[in-house]
């Protein structure tokens, strides 16, 4: 067979004969809406309109893409068109239940009955011409919902917008068949020549161009182009369609082997899904970004090509077992020592702008089991949170986190890579852009990073290794000099105001009931509310603000003035000191 055969079929050579539509287990669900479900077939109705009196015109609907696995057998598998198929079966199951006296009368060869119709669903009664080997649940929505002679489609409610939003595909089906119910009932409220004329030039005059090709492989190339109107497959679906085809390439000769091969396969996929699935909202990571993260390791470079094609090159010399195997403890490692790790150096990655990359970074260590990785994230942490605060982007950290990469697989000694990190701190001038923009007197607005340096000097408040992840949502922060000062701070002119109010001596952490309650209040109530004495009874759990009322009992500080600003703006530079290992006096 060649790579590929291009056939130009109506819908009812399309559904005839023997033919048989597998949709893989690959593919996502169906996933249709009302704005794709109600432009196929407002399309087919204009191009009907427009070509009423025409006999020779007919009208492309598109393409649909399909391997076989032998020569000698009518299934196909498709690779690309499942969305515009799906929905073609459930219009054919509309029209054999609602609508049963189109062309009752049969005048022509041509006229497409409900018995003609019926053949389109089923060959000789029995076997469905659309199968789904996906989730079996899917396959049991449908049959239940199109397939089973005890439903009423024309009495089927449409789904709430929340429930189509759902990955559930059943109501993703019923609102498909309530929108072509509605629309083909409109036709015969017109006249049964209508919906009898629409429904031959349906099934006669609408084309779809099959492609058939010889492998997956092709397939996947070839969908990469053509696909115009569908939900096109993502780059996870690609990669799972690579790793089912390599494991048929690896047993050609024994497909029943094979077959149980890509059960087991599967079984693992869904085994990685479940455990990826209990990741919490800043650590939570899809399947696609895991595969991201893997590539990023096994490459140790930006992919040039699309990931799925970077991974089959990768792939290579590697049976599907393998690498299915190592990519779940891959997986396995970023849950247990990366989500469930309450280590806080570990907690302060969550909060970087660009996660991805140091994270391709912390997992190449950990996958490689890297002796010094512990003293690695304190560098790391440094990194990217200084040329954050300096108010570098992505671009800038890129390229050396791919070199980091290479050099914690070749197993490079830790003074080697803070070498290279300390070099390129100096080129790029960091530390002394990061320390003027923590010694802006406004900190406070357009920046992005000043609660998650509040959150990691909190982190830093004591010696233990363990911290509870602070969640961005449930943290506050407090001017402990309020906004609106002049009623309860008379010792503070605008000079003062101007200089501290958005400052680092003025921040800290409230939650959001204490951060509410504090708002404009004079300095001892707001100590009163730190304590638990206000509407709230606990105290602040965060030791960067317990540290203020202990200084307050101690009558250490008795109001916050200039000079208790100015000892906080110590503490604070010496806790970024302790923090990023830096000199702020040099620096400044």
């Amino acid at each position: 067979m060649k790579e590929f055969e291009v056939e130009s079929k109506s819908i009812v050579d399309i559904f005839s004969s023997n033919n048989i539509y597998k949709i893989p287990n690959y593919q996502r669900p169906y996933k249709w809406e009302d704005e794709q479900v109600e432009q196929l077939f407002d399309d087919i109705y204009e191009a009907y309109k427009n070509n009423q009196h025409d006999e020779g015109e007919n009208y492309f609907l598109g393409s649909i893409v399909v391997t076989k696995q032998s020569s000698d057998n009518y299934e196909y598998e498709v690779i690309d068109g499942q969305q515009r198929i799906t929905t073609l079966m459930i219009l054919f199951c509309v029209l054999r239940d609602c609508f049963k006296n189109i062309n009752a009368e049969y005048k022509n060869p041509d006229d497409i009955n409900i018995q003609r119709i019926e053949q389109c669903i089923y060959i000789n009664n029995h076997f469905q011409r659309l199968k789904f080997s996906q989730n079996p649940q899917y396959k049991n929505d449908f049959d239940l919902l199109f397939l089973n002679n005890n439903n009423s489609i024309q009495s089927f409610k449409k789904p709430s917008k929340k429930e189509i939003k759902l990955d559930d595909p059943k109501f993703k089906y019923k609102n498909t068949a309530v929108i072509i119910y509605e629309k083909l009932k409109c036709l015969l409220d017109i006249n049964q020549d209508e919906i009898n004329n629409f429904v031959n030039y349906l099934f006669n005059k609408v084309l779809l161009i099959k492609i058939i090709c010889s492998n997956l492989n092709t397939a996947i190339k070839l969908f990469q182009t053509i696909n115009d109107r569908g939900l096109d497959l993502t780059q996870l679906d690609l990669i799972k369609s690579i790793l089912i085809n390599k494991i048929y390439e690896e047993n050609k000769d024994d497909l029943q082997y094979a077959k149980n091969e890509e059960n087991s396969f599967i079984m693992v996929w869904k085994e990685i899904e479940t455990i990826l699935s209990k990741t919490g909202d800043y650590q939570k990571i899809t399947m696609e970004n895991m595969f991201t993260l893997f590539g990023y390791f096994l490459l140790g470079s930006n992919p040039k090509k699309s990931l799925h094609v970077e991974l089959e090159n990768q792939f290579k010399g590697k049976t599907t077992k393998e690498i299915i195997d190592e990519f779940k403890n891959f997986c396995d490692e970023y849950v247990n020592d990366l989500f469930n790790n309450n280590n806080k150096i570990v907690n302060s990655f969550w909060y970087l702008p660009w996660t991805i990359h140091p994270i391709a970074v912390i997992m190449t260590s950990l996958h490689t089991k890297y002796k010094d990785h512990l003293k690695l994230l304190i560098l790391l942490r440094k990194f990217y949170y200084l040329y954050w605060i300096a108010g570098y982007t992505l671009s800038k950290i890129k390229q050396i986190s791919f070199q980091l990469i290479n050099m914690i697989k070749d197993n490079k000694d830790i003074l080697e890579i803070n070498e290279i990190l300390v070099n390129k701190y100096n080129k790029d001038e960091v530390e002394k852009k990061a320390v003027e923009n923590i010694l802006n007197k406004d900190i406070y607005n357009h920046n992005k990073w000043i609660k998650p340096l509040l959150i990691l000097i909190e982190y830093n408040q004591d010696d233990s290794e363990q911290r509870e992840f602070i969640d961005l949502e449930q943290a506050h922060i407090e001017h402990i000099l309020p906004k609106s000062y002049e009623k309860f701070y008379p010792h503070i002119n605008k000079e003062i105001a101007d200089n501290y109010l958005n400052s680092c001596c003025n921040l800290t952490l409230l939650k959001d009931k204490k951060n509410i309650d504090a708002g404009n209040k004079p300095f001892d109530k707001k100590i009163e509310i730190y304590k638990g004495e206000g509407k709230d009874k606990k105290q602040s759990s965060f030791l960067i603000t317990q540290i203020i009322i202990n200084n307050y009992e101690k009558k250490e500080i008795t109001q916050w003035n200039e000079d208790s600003m100015k000892n906080r703006r110590k503490w604070f530079c010496n806790e970024i000191e302790k923090l990023f290992s830096i000199k702020i006096k040099e620096n400044k």
